[in-house]
């Protein structure tokens, strides 16, 4: 994410200049910003209740994940990734989640042309 004052400088600059290319995006990206601003980011938006509002960034970091390993097979380097789902409560909610994080895994083996094992944990 960018930076919060820098953007809401550049939006003020944008208003101020009359400039409107491009300034409907950055107001939406600070409204954006400043929804996921939290009080106590101990208590907020992280592991998996995240992975809930936001998809698509552990499906991000799950294919990096699957990418870099079947590299690494094709290199001749034998690696075992292991996929943690951070602030889980239940075996059920890993359920919910591993058909997803399969099917990724799943495409980046018919990509790559590799065998891939995925594992996933729950901590």
């Amino acid at each position: 994410m960018p930076d919060e004052e820098k953007l809401l400088e550049e939006v003020i600059t944008m208003r101020v200049k009359g400039e409107t290319e491009g300034l409907a995006e950055k107001e939406h990206l600070l409204a954006e910003i400043k929804g996921l601003h939290e009080s106590n980011p101990m208590m907020g938006l992280r592991g998996r209740p995240l992975s809930i509002v936001m998809p698509e960034i552990v499906e991000m970091q799950v294919r990096a994940i699957c990418e870099a390993a079947a590299d690494c097979t094709k290199r001749g380097i034998i690696v075992k990734p292991e996929i943690m789902i951070p602030l889980t409560a239940t075996i059920g909610e890993t359920g919910m989640d591993q058909p997803r994080l399969e099917r990724i895994a799943a495409t980046v083996r018919e990509e790559k042309k590799v065998k891939l094992r995925l594992q996933v944990l729950v901590r």
